[in-house]
């Protein structure tokens, strides 16, 4: 919930794993990625971003052309 100071070697080390990074972020500019980008040099792959106060859902989710 709190990513100041952000968690750089933990980032970069989840990160490794990943095929795919896909950033699901509720506002409209993508502060989350930025930050990745930011931190560990790592651009996300696709992004899911919405702005309306409401919940993802699941099916939401699989509606989202990524």
């Amino acid at each position: 919930s709190d990513l100041g100071p952000f968690p750089t070697d933990a980032a970069i080390a989840a990160l490794a794993l990943a095929d795919r990074v896909v950033a699901v972020e509720g506002n409209a500019t993508a502060q989350l990625a930025s930050l990745i980008r930011t931190h560990t040099g790592r651009v996300v792959d696709a992004h899911i971003l919405r702005d309306d106060g409401r919940a993802f859902t699941p099916q939401y989710l699989l509606r989202s052309e990524i």
